[in-house]
């Protein structure tokens, strides 16, 4: 009796330890037994090539699965991923190139590197993996993404997608931020990513960039932000090489404040045909104000002789003038709809006016004839 006991729990115990995993789309079930022929698209878990079907019978069974650690299925036409989730003890995972509509990476508890670019993804739920270190999920159409609690996480790769805003905030460990088009930010904080070492926003609808808690910044490229006005460089860092850094084609980039000592260093960075915007240490010009973005203050006339003239959907409380330096030079106070400043004894050259109303403030530049 105890014999055949025995022999029922082995052989039950056998065929549970080599239970094949059923796939629904048979194009990751090839590219999965794909590894005996390609092994570097799959490892153990000591980075050692490894053949998934490793006693060749053509099927995968969840011990089989469970030995892999890492593994790259792009470019296989793959539109579902069920069976996957038979692979617990996977690391880091490519699918890119695919036909992949929706991801829930509670698939894989231990996951920390998810690659998913090129997919047609509406959803990806990280959500809860503490562990993850990088994430790439460009060229999607992801319109929301939460990576809230993800304290781990280093890099992240989200161009070409359809993102207003993506809350980074408690991201300390986040060392590069790439964006480098089509993704249309409105919003963007990086105050509490202090590690931050390599960052690029471009084509964004971003209006300013606060950099100034991110002293390690080494690597910036902001361009072909179109609406972007002002930049906060001011984090007292150091910028080691000027040419790393890129600011080509935004159009109405009207000032940056950089740190002391360092504004020859922005001015020799890449600026195309623009060129460079007037610059100051003196940050109370740029955002440290609520700024505003849209058409509700108007300034007049530009260039200007012997004084200029604002008008304002809101109240304007003062308009204050700035020398190239960041230097206040003169104020005029309204408190009405409109106000003016007298410019007759200003030297000719370009000024920076900075106008405050009860809706924020708008820095401006103006030239006197």
């Amino acid at each position: 009796m105890k014999k055949s006991l025995l022999f029922a729990v082995l052989l039950f115990g056998g065929i549970a330890s080599a239970q094949v995993i059923n796939f629904t789309d048979v194009n990751l079930k090839s590219k999965l037994l794909e590894t005996m022929v390609v092994p570097a698209s799959c490892w153990d878990q000591n980075g050692q090539a490894l053949q998934i079907d490793s006693n060749n019978n053509g099927e995968i069974e969840i011990a089989e699965a469970e030995a892999v650690y890492g593994l790259n299925i792009s470019g296989a036409n793959i539109a579902d991923l069920t069976g996957l989730e038979a692979f617990v003890n996977v690391e880091w995972i490519q699918f890119g190139n695919n036909q992949i509509a929706s991801f829930d990476a509670s698939f894989f508890p231990n996951l920390k590197n998810l690659m998913c670019s090129n997919n047609p993804l509406a959803t990806l739920d990280v959500t809860g993996f503490t562990h993850l270190e990088s994430l790439e999920c460009e060229y999607s159409n992801l319109t929301s993404l939460n990576v809230s609690g993800l304290n781990a996480l280093k890099n992240i790769r989200c161009s070409g997608n359809s993102l207003t805003t993506l809350d980074l905030s408690g991201l300390s460990a986040l060392e590069e931020f790439i964006s480098i088009e089509g993704t249309p930010f409105t919003s963007l904080n990086f105050q509490d990513n202090i590690n931050l070492k390599t960052l690029a926003v471009n084509g964004s609808s971003l209006t300013n960039l606060d950099l100034s808690n991110n002293p390690l910044i080494t690597y910036i490229s902001c361009t072909d932000n179109l609406l972007l006005e002002t930049i906060n460089l001011h984090n007292g860092g150091l910028m080691l090489d000027p040419f790393e850094c890129s600011f080509e084609n935004n159009p109405n980039l009207n000032f940056i404040c950089v740190d002391e000592g360092e504004q020859d260093l922005v001015t020799d960075s890449n600026w195309g045909e623009l060129g460079p915007p007037p610059m100051s240490s003196t940050c109370s010009l740029g955002t440290s104000d609520t700024l505003i973005v849209n058409s509700s203050v108007r300034m007049y006339p530009n260039p200007a002789n012997d004084k200029v003239k604002v008008d304002s959907e809101f109240v304007i409380s003062k308009i204050e003038l700035y020398d190239l330096s960041g230097r206040l030079i003169q104020t005029a106070f309204a408190n009405d709809f409109s106000a003016e400043l007298e410019l007759t004894n200003r030297a000719a050259g370009m000024y920076l006016l900075k106008i405050n109303t009860e809706d924020g403030i708008k820095v401006e530049k103006l030239m006197k004839k």
